[in-house]
């Protein structure tokens, strides 16, 4: 082999290893993506179904025995009642009894999940706000944010806090 020949040799092992780098650097980022993708989905479902629990309950404590013809009949604490049990979902029996209550959801094959939920009375004018008087309207925020665990092929995943809002409203017949 002469000079000439094993330089080209020496270029094509160097652009070889450069295109095999390039190509691991990129593998390994858009996994990191995939990842952070795959986390964030479950976070919304987490999120979904903590909704979907506070929504299939009643709009008020008050309705579990008779109706509500003013906002005066409404509960004017948003929280626990009498005979519930804080952070026990299955003792729940009113909307608003998910205030302040604090879930942990595991998705299998993906990430350990805390949710905070908060519930407050907004009016129709502006439902961004809380109202300090009652209404008819309740609005629940839910905040759930993953584990922020090490993955050895990602890093850092998780972490990330997922905000959903509903608005839950009572129809005076």
């Amino acid at each position: 082999m002469n000079t000439g020949q094993m330089l080209l040799v020496t270029g094509a092992l160097a652009l070889l290893g450069t295109t095999v780098l390039t190509v691991n650097r990129s593998h390994i980022h858009y996994g990191a993506i995939l990842r952070q993708t795959e986390i964030g989905i479950a976070a919304v479902s987490v999120a979904s179904s903590r909704i979907e629990l506070a929504a299939a309950k009643l709009f008020d404590e008050i309705l579990t025995t008779s109706g509500a013809t003013t906002v005066n009949d409404l509960s004017s604490v948003l929280g626990v009642d009498a005979g519930e049990i804080a952070h026990v979902d299955s003792t729940f029996d009113d909307f608003d009894d998910f205030n302040g209550s604090i879930a942990r959801d595991s998705v299998v094959g993906v990430d350990v999940f805390r949710t905070f939920a908060n519930v407050y009375y907004v009016t129709t004018a502006n439902p961004n706000i809380r109202s300090t008087a009652r209404t008819f309207f309740k609005k629940i925020d839910v905040f759930t944010t993953g584990s922020m665990r090490f993955d050895p092929n990602v890093g850092f995943a998780g972490g990330d806090t997922i905000k959903l809002s509903y608005i839950c409203s009572y129809f005076r017949p």
